[in-house]
């Protein structure tokens, strides 16, 4: 009787996550079609350079630069510590894209592939999270609706 409810359970486990995987896997897939839309509408629309779409990106690159070179939270050199960036870690996270040689338009780009891997990360992580709040059965649909996001 335990042995049969462990299997049913096992069964049912195994169904959810699977469709967890294919919708992830579709969301994935979705993430690498816009990455190559974009960049390919960008391309032609700035002879191939990466032009990042809010000036977000451009701020936290500047602050990225400066956490390298060892002014953490200053926009310029001879400025005080700011709050100019409205993240913490990712300046922090291009900072070390920067260090390894990241400069110019190759930080644009490793800003934007890190946005685009880190969209089936975060809802893989909401998956999970809405398996242990609302069960197994419910937790399927979140990577739907992250994949209309």
């Amino acid at each position: 009787m335990v042995a049969t409810r462990k299997r049913r359970r096992l069964v049912t486990t195994c169904r959810v996550d699977l469709r967890l995987f294919v919708a992830l896997a579709l969301l994935v897939l979705l993430s690498a079609a816009a990455v190559v839309v974009f960049r390919a509408a960008m391309a032609s629309a700035t002879s191939g350079r990466w032009v990042l779409p809010l000036d977000d990106a451009y701020i936290h690159q500047q602050y990225a630069r400066q956490a390298a070179r060892g002014l953490f939270m200053r926009y310029n050199d001879q400025d005080p510590p700011s709050s100019g960036a409205t993240s913490l870690l990712y300046p922090l996270i291009l900072a070390l894209f920067y260090r390894l040689g990241a400069h110019g338009d190759a930080l644009s780009t490793a800003a934007f592939l890190l946005g685009a891997a880190s969209l089936p990360v975060s809802v893989w992580l909401a998956g999970r999270l809405a398996k242990r709040l609302a069960g197994e059965e419910a937790a399927w649909w979140v990577p739907v609706v992250g994949a209309g996001l």
